[in-house]
């Protein structure tokens, strides 16, 4: 996925977890996560250092961000939905 930029998923999609690893080291800029999300999964976005946007106000199911799905990205906008998101927290 080195090369990926940009990435966009089908509004009609019925995805619901996006998987740990999915888009790391990716160059994706930005993910606009659909609305049937529900999970991202650990380090599902980590080494991103290009991901500057990450924008969930289509999906206000997300009650789950696991650790680090994130991490070492450059984000510098974040828009949340208003439900509580609750990290996976690891004993």
């Amino acid at each position: 996925c080195e090369n990926l930029i940009e990435f966009s998923f089908n509004d009609n999609l019925n995805l619901k977890i996006i998987s740990s690893h999915l888009f790391d080291f990716s160059s994706i800029e930005r993910i606009d996560l659909p609305k049937n999300i529900v999970e991202i999964k650990d380090c599902a976005f980590s080494n991103c250092s290009k991901l500057e946007t990450v924008d969930f106000s289509k999906s206000n199911n997300v009650s789950i961000i696991g650790n680090n799905a994130f991490s070492y990205s450059a984000i510098n906008f974040i828009s949340i939905p208003s439900n509580q998101i609750e990290p996976e927290l690891t004993s």
